[in-house]
């Protein structure tokens, strides 16, 4: 849920964007969180971002976007400079500070809950076409990935649900997702069932937790720069490395970007993790 005041802000949005849109032809548009960028390109309105946060790296055209931070260290001043008429931002969208300097401003800004599932994903992708006057436009978008998430479950369905873990972490240390993130939302979208459900976010887990979780299969976040490094020499690097010969799970590499985007992307990406996981990987 919305605090009162970025609510309040929300409705404010609405109202002024198509007013501005009307005078000017076309609204100058900051987007704060891949997953909203991600969202205004697929509704066709991505020629209106002038700027955006240094995680919206998709699609290509918004990797050319001047940048104002990452999306929970935002530069007020940079973002304030590029004069945007509305501000489309993830709830991750920080610090508190500039969130307050821009609430305190006369630009409209639209703070939507970070998706890590299905609800909050159709909620974000519905509440970003409002703003923009795309509603129908959104909807579509939507029956496309709903259409891909089931597809996901019935590829599941006819498998069972593996037990599977999602670990992020590097030299030495590992973090293993639970509820309410990303990494176990896709999960649970392609029908695997995580083993560390019995805690919110990502806490740090031992090779011993593990090997007594037992998992089938184990994915690692993998950010793009690992090269050709292998998913046994990721785990060693991680501390783990009896963990794939004794529990005999299948241990994949998975790129964060396609993956963890919870973005338009979600519904091609939870359809093709269910297909790994009810094969067995290729």
């Amino acid at each position: 849920m919305k605090p009162a005041a970025l609510t309040l802000i929300y409705f404010a949005a609405l109202i002024v964007s198509p007013l501005v849109a009307e005078s000017s032809g076309q609204m100058r548009l900051v987007t704060l969180g891949g997953p909203a960028t991600e969202i205004v390109y697929a509704l066709g309105s991505g020629d209106q971002i002038v700027a955006a946060d240094s995680s919206s790296l998709y699609p290509e055209p918004a990797q050319a976007l001047p940048k104002v931070g990452y999306v929970s260290a935002v530069g007020a001043e940079g973002l304030l400079s590029e004069e945007p008429d509305l501000i489309i931002a993830t709830s991750r969208f920080g610090p508190p500070a500039v969130v307050e300097r821009i609430e305190a401003s006369a630009i409209p800004l639209l703070t939507v809950e970070s998706p890590h599932n299905e609800a909050t994903l159709e909620e974000a992708i519905g509440e970003i076409g409002a703003a923009l006057g795309k509603e129908e436009v959104a909807a579509d978008l939507w029956n496309r990935i709903a259409a891909d998430l089931e597809a996901a479950m019935e590829k599941a369905g006819a498998s069972g649900a593996p037990s599977v873990v999602f670990l992020l972490g590097n030299s030495g240390s590992a973090l293993a997702a639970g509820r309410d993130t990303q990494g176990a939302g896709i999960l649970s979208l392609a029908g695997g069932r995580n083993l560390f459900d019995d805690y919110t976010g990502y806490k740090p887990v031992s090779e011993e937790a593990l090997l007594l979780a037992d998992p089938a299969f184990i994915f690692i976040g993998d950010h793009g720069s690992i090269g050709d490094e292998d998913p046994q020499s990721r785990l060693e690097s991680l501390g783990l490395g009896r963990l794939a010969a004794a529990t005999g799970a299948e241990v994949r590499l998975l790129d964060l970007g396609k993956y963890l985007s919870f973005g338009p992307r979600t519904g091609q990406a939870a359809l093709r993790l269910a297909e790994l996981l009810s094969e067995g990987g290729e």
